[in-house]
């Protein structure tokens, strides 16, 4: 630039951020106008800084501070303040909504109270461009304190606030030069809704940092945090600072706080466990847990977790809340539980259940109060039917303490109706039962095969059974199948576990083949398996064409039956892959005959228990569903039975299940009046709860679209 040798005259001294300045006067011998620095702060933000020795005597505390850019006024956004020195005068700052080149390169004037201060003159032989040290230099503390609060909260208010801008990262560059000191935050303590307890231990340069003004930053914004309220606790290993944010604190934001040195201090996010504040407490001195106390008895009327706590702080011995676990079982999918809760002061929330990494609560609220028995089945735990599942179930109090009553292996849910389940309602009861049984996942039967005369060519018919009748109908049976012509296509496969049952079975099974020449196979079972899964291992070993699927005690009732049914199953090979007969009693009265009607919700059966002698004779239309008492399979249908995804320990859900699929596909399954079979012992009778839940798991099955048929089962 051009400069006349007469324009200027300067004499050295102190400029705000560098060892030497200039003061400067025009030649007319006007007033001495100090030339200011001009610092860069973000993109659209730059600060105008300027010294002034002292305050002039007799002035006011709040002086009026202009400034014009070519002789405009500069407008707003516009900010300014002065800040103590360590020399005892005073460093003017002024925030102004430009970009530091445009003003570097214009004139200004400043005007204190009307009188021109200090200016830039773009022919002045220095730069007046500074770094951001120029803010801070010569600072006495309480003035670093007053700038940065500015910056931070009508600054970042009045000039906007984020990465974007660069504003963000004035902030951090001005703490770093002010020392500012980091620290990692130790534990987060929710008090209800009200806030949350944040807990730093401070190094020894900070002292007990006592700060009057906290501030809230994230990457778009600063907000000044109201009603904050803090405590220093004194340990063996130095201070713990325990400050209470109201509201919620969002992730991944920083908390500074504006003390003599200033503490950026981290804020609470997805690594941070949040831990219950009543335990905690007990590990905090005297003073801090009466501060603590005081902050939650401030805050119960306002807030119902803070309500909780308070209540659970003042909960003698007796008045703890008690549990007894009656039941628990676990299948592939889920837990059967049932327990006795007593907590008078309702101070449990939910019961947490963790299994594999998976966590599902129980929810108590609003019942927990109420003593007596609890129970359920708690679906949706894909990793509960892993070999090494370990569970871990917690009482989760409404302060948010968690307390673990179980931590282990449950064993698994065997199917039957747990004897404490008597106490539950009937409705609850069958509903965690039949839920529990149809995610019962029932692994493949062990089993031995043994034959008595094996036969040399594939059976078109296979009859499966139970071995466990008596022998008088073990051999009634095997009669009626000898007395048919088509006799040497049949093969008899009878299961029963192992034991001295299957002992007395094998004598008997021997003796049949000795006495009436038919191929019978005998299917011991390992172990203890369900109906559903010993039924499976017989259907496996048997080889016929097709299967006749009979109960224990069941039969046919009379000559010709064998054909007859050969011929049903020939005539409906291409639309049924099941095929069931009617199950009548020994007086003739029908105990299976199909159809059932909506009755209030309910599906029933009818007709029941019309004499045989009422059936239309030689009907062949369908009129219900078979069951495992009796049900006849092609290989599609025994297939598709075999594959079910119904693991249910009762055979007749699985088949449901597997009817529904097949129809889906156009095999209609369907019975046949024209043969009957008996059953020659009266069916027992089934527990009201084991049967109202099969009701519902068919009704699942069907629900589920599974097929429309599914939805007709045992009434």
């Amino acid at each position: 630039m051009n400069i006349r040798a007469d324009s200027l005259h300067f004499s050295t001294r102190a400029r705000p951020g560098a060892p030497d300045c200039a003061t400067f006067r025009n030649p007319a011998g006007a007033a001495r106008r100090t030339q200011a620095a001009v610092v860069p702060l973000a993109g659209e933000v730059t600060a105008v800084v300027f010294d002034e020795k002292a305050r002039p005597e007799g002035a006011p505390r709040r002086r009026r501070i202009e400034a014009r850019l070519e002789g405009a006024p500069v407008g707003r956004p516009f900010l300014a303040t002065e800040l103590e020195l360590v020399s005892g005068g005073l460093r003017h700052v002024l925030m102004l909504g430009r970009r530091a080149e445009e003003i570097a390169a214009s004139r200004m004037e400043i005007t204190i109270e009307g009188a021109p201060t200090a200016g830039l003159d773009p022919e002045w032989l220095q730069s007046p461009v500074a770094d951001s040290s120029a803010l801070i230099d010569g600072l006495a503390e309480a003035g670093r304190r007053r700038l940065l609060r500015l910056i931070m909260t009508t600054g970042a208010s009045l000039f906007g606030f984020s990465d974007e801008t660069g504003y963000g990262a004035v902030t951090r560059e001005l703490l770093a030069l002010q020392g500012g000191l980091r620290q990692a935050l130790g534990s987060v303590c929710p008090v209800g809704g009200a806030g949350v307890v944040l807990s730093y231990r401070l190094p020894k340069e900070s002292g007990r940092a006592e700060f009057r003004t906290l501030v809230l930053e994230t990457r778009d914004r600063i907000v000044n945090i109201k009603g904050f309220e803090t405590c220093v606790e004194e340990t063996p290993r130095g201070y713990l600072l325990h400050l209470f944010c109201p509201g919620r604190l969002p992730d991944g934001a920083e908390l500074v706080a504006l003390a003599d040195t200033p503490l950026v201090l981290e804020g609470p996010g997805a690594g941070h466990e949040a831990q219950s504040l009543v335990p905690w407490m007990a590990r905090r001195d005297a003073h801090a847990a009466a501060w603590l106390e005081g902050l939650v008895a401030a805050w119960a009327d306002r807030d119902a977790g803070a309500a909780a706590i308070a209540r659970e702080l003042g909960a003698s011995g007796e008045a703890e809340p008690l549990i007894a676990l009656q039941h628990l079982s676990a299948t592939s999918q889920g837990l059967l539980h049932a327990f006795e809760l007593r907590d008078g002061l309702g101070l449990v929330r939910a019961l947490r259940v963790d299994c594999g990494g998976e966590s599902r609560e129980i929810d108590l609220a609003g019942d927990a109060a109420v003593p007596g028995l609890r129970g359920g089945y708690l679906p949706g735990l894909s990793a509960a039917g892993a070999p090494a599942a370990s569970w871990r179930l917690r009482l989760v109090y409404r302060s948010g303490r968690v307390h673990t009553i179980h931590e282990g292996p449950v064993p698994r849910f065997d199917g039957a109706v747990p004897e404490c389940f008597s106490r539950l309602g009937r409705e609850v009861a069958a509903e965690s039962i039949a839920l529990a049984r149809l995610d019962g996942a029932e692994a493949p039967a062990r089993s031995i095969v043994e034959r008595f005369g094996p036969s040399t060519v594939r059976p078109r018919l296979s009859i499966v059974a139970p071995a466990s009748a008596s022998g008088d109908i073990l051999r009634a049976r095997a009669a009626r199948i000898f007395g048919e012509r088509q006799a040497g296509q049949v093969e008899l496969v009878h299961h029963v576990r192992e034991g001295a049952e299957a002992e007395a079975a094998r004598k008997r099974l021997a003796e049949i083949h000795r006495t009436y020449g038919i191929a019978i196979k005998l299917v011991t079972l390992i172990g203890a398996p369900g109906p559903a899964a010993a039924l499976c291992a017989a259907l496996e070993a048997a080889e016929g064409e097709l299967t006749l699927v009979l109960g224990a005690e069941v039969m046919p009732a009379s000559r010709g039956w064998l054909a007859d049914w050969l011929r049903c199953f020939q005539a409906g090979a291409r639309k049924a892959a099941v095929l069931g007969g009617t199950l009548c009693a020994t007086d003739g009265s029908v105990l299976d005959a199909g159809g059932l009607v909506e009755d209030r919700g309910a599906l029933r059966r009818r007709p029941v228990g019309i004499p045989a002698t009422d059936l239309p004779g030689g009907a062949t239309a369908a009129t219900g569903l078979a069951t495992c008492d009796c049900a006849g399979f092609t290989a599609e249908a025994k297939a598709a039975f075999l594959a079910s995804r119904r693991s249910h320990p009762d055979p007749d859900i699985r088949l449901a299940e597997t009817i529904g699929r097949l129809e889906a596909r156009g095999n209609a399954a369907r019975t046949s009046f024209r043969n009957l079979f008996i059953r020659y012992s009266a069916p027992g009778a089934a527990d009201p709860i084991s049967a109202a839940a099969d009701r519902i798991a068919i009704g699942v099955v069907a629900r589920a679209g599974e097929g429309p048929e599914t939805a007709r089962g045992k009434a």
